[in-house]
């Protein structure tokens, strides 16, 4: 059926930017725009009487019509990601400011709140990348944590182990050499006590003799039940 006279069967692209930007704010759209939704949108504009004139749907799906064209470019304008050399800063622009200064110029209002939304993109994914690293940290941190809890328990194990060894070997009658009462010359197990385990050598010591003297006070205060436990005993978790 042939239009009616005088009636427009094109858009311009004054027109079709406005309605790339009905179509973006109304119905929210981040990603790219479809062709096949820009014409079904641009129908219910018209019939809502909210738009003047409806394309044909090869003014949007074909290549080199106008609306193909500029769906295009703003499918490319959307979906590209810029490079953080395009924002120096994070100051984010006063868009009060943008639509008052740009409020009868929407082409132009559009550019504005394009870059302000690849910006806020950029953003998000710079954020997603922190978090993740964030998370991934706070993940070593717990294994270094627990390796420093089994290194914790290990170094008491050792200490206590050591104390057994030169607290039997001063003991009459037990056949081990005496690594505490050499006079001015240690013993290998001692030196490399002092030298490995303590960070001062007399630190040896302090720790020896308090654990020495509640040993024995504990010795003194309890009733032996049964059979009091060997050397090979006190021993047998290592051998």
């Amino acid at each position: 059926m042939a239009n009616k006279a005088g009636r427009k069967t094109k858009l311009t692209e004054k027109e079709v930017n406005h309605l790339i930007y009905l179509y973006k704010t109304e119905r929210q759209i981040n990603g790219e725009i479809k062709y096949g939704e820009m014409y079904q949108f641009n129908k219910e504009l018209v019939q809502k009487g909210r738009f003047p004139t409806a394309a044909g749907e090869d003014f949007w799906r074909k290549k080199n019509r106008l609306g193909r064209m500029m769906i295009d470019i703003a499918n490319n304008v959307f979906t590209s990601r810029p490079s953080t050399s395009e924002f120096p800063n994070d100051n984010l622009p006063n868009l009060a400011d943008i639509v008052n200064k740009y409020y009868d110029d929407k082409e132009t209002l559009i550019r504005e709140l394009i870059v302000i939304e690849r910006k806020f993109y950029k953003n998000i994914e710079r954020r997603k990348t922190l978090e993740l690293k964030l998370t991934e940290s706070e993940e070593k941190v717990q294994v270094y944590k627990s390796k420093l809890s089994d290194s914790d328990n290990r170094f008491e194990y050792l200490q206590d182990l050591l104390f057994k060894l030169l607290r039997y070997s001063s003991v009459k009658g037990v056949p081990l050499v005496n690594h505490l009462d050499t006079g001015n010359k240690q013993t290998t197990i001692v030196k490399k006590s002092l030298e490995n385990i303590f960070s001062n050598p007399s630190d040896f010591y302090n720790w020896y003799e308090p654990k020495l003297e509640t040993s024995e006070n504990i010795k003194d205060n309890v009733i032996p039940l049964k059979k009091e436990k060997t050397l090979a005993d006190e021993f047998s978790d290592i051998f």
